[in-house]
């Protein structure tokens, strides 16, 4: 029946947008109805859909960043009807536009022209604060580590531990505020056997990722828990990739000390020859399946890694002698080579049920496993210095000197699987999912054939003698020696390892897990209010956390009279790892085999006595069982105005938490007198390992807790085109940060004081609630060329409710809050110590970013495919922590990030492509202090500061055709060490304002040669 006279009928249009230089399909491209108020963009699949068409031919037309823009002319009809693809292409093809839709894929030379224009447009795009960088941005990363990836974007600091990039402060809050998703679903972290909320990177994969985001403030819809901001890893699928793709790389990587060497040498974990320069491999593949309806990708990767670790520490206090000088007595030497396994294995699928309908399955596993070897020399001069003076300190060789290790076996698996639906029905689009997510985390010592630990004695011998000699406090090199009674130096630095003895044996195993889950569901509808595009958008989120840690000690303490407390060191000494330098300028040492170690005692147990006091007080320091769950309600919406120049996007999000666990009640009988009874006891709780030996498991009392709170977070923010090529923007985000499980749950314990025999019962507080940011952001970005962005951010958090801690009078009131038994035995007299909220901040900052294509008039042509870039994060913090454990700072934080700058050069000019990025990390205050002894004998505690370091990466490749490149990779180019130092002056009666070294650690460079490509 004909429609005329009843209005002009509609129908619905889709299609998909790609790249044609690619073939990959184009997530954001711009889509606009010409002549009408239609407009919209391509979601992950590089697709577009319009409702309410009118019926006839229409002129649809695409647009991206640094693609330019094409329009095709379609015949709508009045069901739906499906457009033929828009090709993009950039005008370095010098193509015609009418030639698109007669060319399969090629490629124009720039691949890093592709990623910037990927940046750059979902950048633009997005309503809120957000940056993005595709996972081929930054070239080839060191064991595909995703802190090395995005430590080169604005705001972002890694915190590294020995030489893995470990967690992600964003605009320097803790790591513990920064909030990891995957396709938007929490990952599990087990976080090296810890309490933390931090995110550790070893057991996440850069390998199955398309793209990183990172959002400074969030929407609604977004979890609160992310005071600087949030990290999203976007999976890869099929369909986004145009077709069918195989990829590889295959490389081997060395550290820059050892140099390329397929040789066997001295190795790890002692008594064995090692390849020091191993093999790597990368393999992806993905196509589309079912007439395009179903989309498989999968990839695996392997890494294999070894790098040395060396460090060198002033382990003793630092003295101000009678000159004025500075010194330290006491060194460490530390020696530490280390391997590093890396695995993971990635498979998803899209299933397209129906035009409206699609399924998803993101899926993977990732393994790492690594051994470490540090061994250690310590050193320590006696209190006898009257001889030292500046550059030299001189006294008695004491029983303080000893050998040391810690060799283990870290390993660890996670395993993350997200299903997922979304359906379309006009304006109306619904998406809902399921993730579980599983961490685990052990270090292994015995199991694997070596002690962990060692204490050793005997050392000295009667009138010997040790000095330093060093040119001044801020060098990790002091030149030591030893002498005997005669003054004859001595060989190996004093150590006889022929008088040295064991004092005990050691084993820690750690176990710990992490089981993630959620459930979530979004609803969003599309409307039109006159010539305004909006949505609404509602969701339910609830994610539960289950985290397990227990941390065991066994030390075997040598039984006195046996024959091995007459056993001498040199009985062990390992014969294969020798005359390797620890670095520093010092030659080999002599070191005693973990391996000989292990076999000794399981071969002479009798001579040994398991420790139980420091088994029980492991177990029960470390101990962690705790649920959390977190239910989540938003409601969020967003209006478009001024002819779509500008989007206003607001809303609201609730959050209840509901955190229960348990608490060991630490064992501790301690003397309580009084007149009437002189033998009276106090006792906290009785705890005991049940079962034998390395059996025992902790049993006992534990302190069980169930805190729940509910917290409110409205967000705005404002995006606004003021030109096609300015945006300015305008956010306010209220956010928490969730208080440490640390200080929420642990061992409740008592100490006292035997002069006067006053007791405190040290309390961890279940009852803690989070930190409160209110965060305010203004940006302004200008886009110019094809690829090239300026912009710069001022930006505002103030911040409630840091964690602090207080002593209260004991009160059986406060006993029976905090749940404490046996309330009879305390006295009024007595403390209650507890962790509670208290103290805020405001932070201030300046962010900056720059990325220039050099494709410009004044450039020589050889130039003209090369780009710059630099971007800085700079920030101030006002802080009042009066009554907190902070409360000796004003303008800094422990672990506090103020300044990040990261500026880099990429030359193309191919078949050749090279990177040079440079990172810098400014000084950090860290929570740690060590002893400065004045002449007088007073004791002040300056705080132990990160010195700035930079760092320089580089990469390139040769591509010797459309299959096969050739490509190199280098972290850490010039071995930047990292340095702890102190500044003497910073504290109040300080005679001197000497800066002086704590520890410098050195890694080496690492390198990677080898070949990659596609099909």
């Amino acid at each position: 029946m004909s429609t005329d006279g009843f209005g002009q009928s509609t129908g619905s249009l889709r299609g998909q947008v790609k790249n044609l230089s690619t073939g990959k399909l184009l997530t954001n491209a711009q889509v606009v109805i010409e002549g009408t108020n239609l407009r919209t963009y391509t979601d992950e699949y590089g697709e577009y859909r319009f409702s309410n068409v009118a019926t006839g031919e229409v002129k649809v037309t695409a647009s991206y960043l640094g693609l330019g823009e094409k329009s095709l002319t379609v015949s709508v009809g009045a069901g739906s009807t499906t457009a033929p693809v828009i090709a993009l292409f950039t005008a370095r093809a010098g193509l015609d536009s009418e030639e698109v839709f007669e060319l399969e894929a090629f490629t124009v030379d720039g691949s890093d022209f592709d990623s910037n224009a990927i940046a750059q447009q979902e950048r633009k795009t997005s309503s809120n604060f957000k940056l993005v960088q595709h996972a081929d941005a930054l070239g080839e990363i060191a064991e595909g580590n995703i802190g090395e990836f995005l430590k080169n974007m604005p705001g972002v600091a890694i915190d590294y531990v020995a030489a893995d990039a470990r967690s992600i402060k964003l605009r320097g809050m803790s790591a513990d505020f920064t909030t990891v998703t995957v396709d938007g679903a929490s990952m599990a972290s087990a976080a090296s056997s810890g309490k933390g909320r931090n995110f550790e990177l070893e057991q996440v994969s850069l390998t199955n990722i398309e793209q990183l985001e990172v959002t400074k403030l969030p929407r609604p819809d977004n979890p609160a828990n992310s005071m600087g901001g949030s990290i999203n890893l976007v999976s890869k699928n099929a369909f986004a990739q145009g077709g069918r793709k195989i990829t590889y790389k295959a490389f081997a990587n060395w550290n820059g000390i050892y140099g390329f060497d397929f040789d066997k040498s001295p190795g790890w974990t002692a008594d064995s020859y090692r390849t020091k320069t191993n093999p790597s491999f990368e393999f992806g593949y993905s196509d589309v399946f079912l007439n395009d309806r179903l989309g498989a990708s999968f990839t695996v990767s392997q890494s294999n890694q070894f790098n040395i670790q060396r460090r060198f520490s002033y382990t003793g206090d630092y003295r101000v002698l009678n000159d004025g000088s500075v010194a330290n007595e006491r060194i460490q030497i530390q020696d530490g080579p280390k391997f590093s396994f890396r695995q993971s294995l990635a498979a998803n699928f899209d299933y397209k049920a129906s035009e409206n309908t699609i399924f998803t399955l993101r899926s993977q596993v990732n393994w790492y496993d690594a051994e470490f070897n540090n061994r250690n020399y310590n050193f320590a001069i006696g209190t006898d210095m009257a001889n030292s003076r500046e550059g030299h300190i001189e006294g008695s060789f004491t029983s303080n000197n000893n050998v040391g290790a810690s060799v283990r076996n870290k390993k660890g698996i996670t395993t993350h699987v997200d299903l997922g639906a979304k359906h379309t029905f006009g304006d109306w689009k619904i998406d809902y999912g399921f993730t579980s997510s599983i961490a685990t985390n052990e270090y292994r010592d015995g199991s694997e054939g070596y002690v962990e630990g060692m204490s050793t004695r005997s050392f000295n011998a009667s009138g010997q003698r040790l000095a330093y000699d060093f040119e001044n406090m801020m060098v990790a090199y002091t030149d030591i020696t030893s002498t005997d009674s005669s003054g004859n130096v001595l060989p190996n630095y004093g150590f006889d390892l022929s008088r040295g003895r064991l004092a005990y044996l050691r084993h820690r195993p750690n176990d710990s897990e992490d089981k993630r889950t959620n459930l979530r569901l979004n609803v969003t509808r599309l409307f039109e209010v006159g010539d305004h595009k909006g949505s609404v958008k509602f969701g339910y989120d609830r994610s539960k956390q289950h985290r397990d840690t227990i941390n065991r000690e066994w030390r075997y303490n040598v039984n006195s009279g046996s024959a091995t407390a007459s056993k001498p060191l040199s009985d062990f000494v390992d014969e294969v790892y020798v005359g390797i330098t620890p670095g520093f300028g010092y030659p080999g040492f002599t070191w005693l085999s973990s391996i000989q170690l292990e076999d000794y005692l399981n071969a002479n147990m009798g001579d040994f006595t398991l420790a139980n006091s420091t088994a029980l007080s492991a177990q029960q320091g470390s101990y962690l069982n705790l649920d959390e769950t977190i239910d989540s309600l938003y409601l969020m919406g967003s209006i478009g105005f001024a002819g779509e120049k500008g989007l206003f996007t607001t809303g609201i999000r609730y959050e209840d938490t509901n955190v229960e666990g348990l608490s060991p009640v630490g064992s501790k009988v301690v003397p309580d007198p009084t007149p009437e009874d002189p033998n009276r006891t106090k006792t906290l709780s009785t705890m005991w390992l049940e079962g034998s030996g390395e059996n025992g498991v902790l049993t006992g009392e534990f302190l069980s807790a169930n805190q729940g709170y509910g917290t409110y977070h409205p967000s705005a923010h404002l995006r606004y085109n003021i030109t096609p090529q300015l945006t300015a923007r305008l956010s306010a985000a209220n956010t928490i940060g969730r208080p440490s499980f640390g200080n929420m749950f642990g061992a409740a314990t008592i100490s006292y004081d035997t002069s006067n025999f006053e007791y405190t019962l040290n309390l961890k507080n279940p009852n803690l609630t989070p930190r409160r940011s209110d965060n305010l952001d203004f940006t302004l970005e200008y886009y110019f060329g094809d690829t090239s962005l300026l912009s710069a951010s001022v930006f505002q958090n103030d911040i409630k409710n840091f964690e602090g801690t207080t002593t209260i009078p004991m009160s059986r009131e406060a006993m029976a809050d905090a749940g404490i038994p046996y309330q009879s035995e305390y006295d009024d007299v007595d403390n209650l110590k507890y962790t509670f909220t208290a103290g805020d901040a405001t932070v201030r900052g300046l962010e900056l970013s720059w990325n220039q294509s050099l494709d410009q008039s004044w450039v020589p042509e050889f130039f003209k495919a090369s780009s710059v870039y630099a971007n800085g994060t700079f920030l101030d913090l006002e802080g009042r922590f009066e009554g907190t454990d902070y409360a000796s700072f004003t303008d800094t934080l422990p672990g506090f990030a103020k300044e990040t700058i990261s500026y880099g050069f990429i030359f193309d000019k191919r078949p050749f492509s090279l990177k040079f990025r440079w990172n810098t990390r400014g000084e950090e205050t860290q929570s740690g202090t060590r002893n400065l002894r004045l002449v007088d004998g007073t004791v002040l505690r300056p705080y132990i500061h990160d010195e700035e370091r930079t760092t320089l990466d580089i990469n390139g490749d040769y591509k010797v055709n459309e299959n096969v490149s050739v490509f190199f990779s280098v972290r850490n180019a010039k071995n930047a060490p990292y340095r702890w130092i102190l500044d003497l002056g910073e504290v109040a009666g300080s005679p001197t304002t000497e800066r002086v070294l704590y520890r410098e650690e050195s890694y080496g460079s690492q390198w990677s040669l080898g070949v990659k490509g596609k099909f």
